[in-house]
This record gives C-alpha cells, sequence and structure tokens, in this order.
C-alpha cells in the first residue's frame, strides 16, 4: 500500500468502446488528484482497449487477460494491483461527478467506523427515446442498520457508487459471476459497517441490455443464486420451494400462487438470523411487512389481514410517504433557489 496514493479506482473492461472516453475523463479529471486507476480489459473485442491506451496518464495502469474470465475475476485481479488506501469501484459506461472521489475519501476520515460507502445516482436511461436524465428518488441517506435491515430482500448499494477499505476484506467471491457486489456485501453482513450518502456522485447508465433493466425473471433467478449461497453459508434452513415463494412475493408481479403460511415462516427465519446476529430485525420487520401487504393487494385475499406483518406494512408505507415528500420539497426549494442563485 502506498502512502502517496489515497484511492485506487478498478474498472472492469468489456466491449465499452461507446462510453470508456467519458468514463476516463471524469476520473482522471477528479478533484482528489492522489488516486490511480487501474483498468482491466477482459478480451474486448471491440476498440475499447484503444480508447483507453489513448489516455496518457501516468496515473493509469491498463492490463489484459489472456482470456475472457468475467467481471468478478476482473475485479479482484484488480484489486490485488491496487496500492491506494481505499478502492472505489467503476463502472466502464458510467460518468463520475468531479467531486466523487474527494467526497468519499473525506467522509472515511470523519467516519473511521465504515468500512463500506456507497452514494446516490442520476439515471442515464439511454433506452429512453426522450433522452430524459431522471434523478434517484428512492433511496435517501441511509445508516449501517438500515442498509442491514434491508439487505436480505434487495440491495440497497448502487454497486459503481461504492468505496471501501483495501483490506483483506475487498475480494470478491470468484464463483458468484452474476450480482457479485451483492454477495460480497451479504458475506460482510456481520464484519463491516455500511453507509449511503444522500447526494448522487455518479451518472449511471441504464441500457437495454444492463441489469437495472433486465426483466423480473431474470432478477429472480440472480436472487435465487445469491440467497441460496447465502442461506448455506449461514445455516439457514431454507428449502427451494420456500425461498423461490420469497423471491417470487418480492419481484413478481403476480402473486397469485404465492403462499402466505410459507412466506410467514421464511419471515421469521430470516428476521431471527438477523436479531441473532447483528441487532437489526425490527428494520426488516417493516420492509417484510411491506412485501407482505404487497401480496394481500395483488392476490386481493385479505384473510391474513390481521398479521403483525400488515401493521408493520402499514406503518412502512406511511413512514416511506412522509420521506418521500420531505425529500421531494427539498429538492424543489433546492432547485428553485439554484435557479435563483443563477439568475
Amino acid at each position: 500500500m502506498s502512502d502517496s496514493i489515497k484511492v485506487s479506482v478498478v474498472i472492469p473492461l468489456y466491449n465499452a468502446e461507446r462510453y470508456v472516453g467519458a468514463c476516463l475523463n471524469s476520473i482522471l479529471s477528479q478533484s482528489l488528484k492522489e488516486i490511480e486507476v487501474i483498468v482491466i480489459d477482459d478480451c474486448s473485442t471491440d476498440n475499447s482497449l484503444e480508447i483507453v491506451k489513448y489516455f496518457n496518464d501516468n496515473r493509469l495502469i491498463v492490463l489484459r487477460n489472456e482470456e475472457n474470465q468475467g467481471v468478478t475475476k476482473a475485479l479482484n485481479r484488480g484489486i490485488n494491483l491496487a496500492s491506494g488506501e481505499y478502492i472505489a469501484r467503476m463502472d466502464a459506461d458510467d460518468i463520475a461527478f468531479k467531486d466523487r472521489l474527494k467526497i468519499q475519501y473525506e467522509y472515511f476520515q470523519e467516519n473511521n467506523n465504515i468500512d463500506i460507502l456507497a452514494s446516490q445516482v442520476v439515471y442515464l436511461h439511454e433506452c429512453s427515446e426522450s433522452g430524459e436524465v431522471k434523478f434517484n428518488m428512492k433511496h435517501k441517506e441511509l445508516t449501517d442498520k438500515k442498509i442491514k435491515g434491508v439487505m436480505l430482500a434487495y440491495n440497497p448499494l448502487m454497486h459503481p457508487t461504492v468505496m471501501f477499505k483495501n483490506n483483506e476484506k475487498a475480494i470478491y467471491d470468484e464463483t458468484v459471476n452474476v450480482s457479485q457486489d451483492y454477495m460480497k456485501w451479504l458475506d460482510l453482513l456481520h464484519s463491516c459497517n455500511f453507509s449511503i450518502i444522500k447526494r448522487p456522485l455518479l451518472f449511471y447508465r441504464v441500457t437495454e441490455g444492463s441489469v437495472t433493466n433486465s426483466s423480473k425473471n431474470n432478477k429472480i433467478e440472480r436472487h435465487s443464486i445469491i440467497m441460496d449461497k447465502f442461506n448455506k453459508k449461514n445455516n439457514i434452513s431454507i428449502s427451494k420451494k420456500e425461498l423461490k415463494n420469497y423471491l417470487y412475493a418480492i419481484h413478481s408481479p403476480n402473486k397469485s400462487e404465492i403462499s402466505m403460511g410459507m412466506l410467514d415462516q421464511t419471515f421469521n427465519l430470516y428476521k431471527n438470523h438477523l436479531y441473532n446476529s447483528i441487532k437489526c430485525s425490527s428494520i426488516i420487520e417493516y420492509r417484510f411487512g411491506y412485501i407482505w401487504l404487497s401480496v394481500l393487494v395483488n392476490r386481493r385475499s385479505y384473510k391474513r389481514i390481521f398479521s403483525k406483518w400488515t401493521v408493520k406494512g402499514s406503518v412502512y408505507i406511511l413512514y416511506k410517504i412522509i420521506k418521500d415528500t420531505q425529500c421531494k420539497i427539498s429538492f424543489l426549494i433546492n432547485k428553485k433557489y439554484n435557479e435563483n442563485i443563477k439568475l
């Protein structure tokens, strides 16, 4: 590890000739200068590598795999070479805000207990005909307990915004080639502290082939792979049928075949695991309650409406409405203020 390098940015690269130039421009022009940028080309078949080599910057390290190995191994190769105090993730098709690395680095200096830090994003919907840029209003600033409390239901961290400490926990599980970030966060659930800052620090590109824009079936399949591994690693006894029931309750628009009794049992198993291991079971109860209510409404069956999950879900929805309203009001006030300043 080098004292002079504060952050190592690791970028896995595969056939991103349309975007990698803008990506590298955004990273190499960061306000934080004490960085290195490690690009691992995973045997691109287009002009991606040639575009990267065009950049003349001694902070840039470019390597090419001899054969295509996938994102996870490319990431680990870059991480093993990193000499910075912290490692920042970046995808070759995204664009970082100018102060991204500076803001995250300073956050770590002020919060020594945090191990993994993410931020919000501004979505670039390339698949939209209008090319509209949408501000992400879904998530607010999340503390460690809130992140861990929802982690078994969904992955709240945007992977390309993540920065983490450069230590033995930095490596990804190479047996996982899809949603490797989600697997990593679940593996570190018990040993690391997380945080998500509320301001966006990255333009996140959504294309027709991206994970964010993928079908519900693909999301269920990926989520199933990760949760099955998590269950085995943590000795949580949930059958494949129970896991499928749980994931369909989260992701599927058609919830008519979901067993409420089985869902209740799965909720309790995960809640107890979180309580026994990291003491944040109350947060996941509200998220599970929200899922429970969505199933009841979709099925138009209210036989279990007096369940404890219904109460938790109702409180969660009320809280979400209040917080979303506060966020939108704040956003509009800041927008108006900024317009007045420009005038």
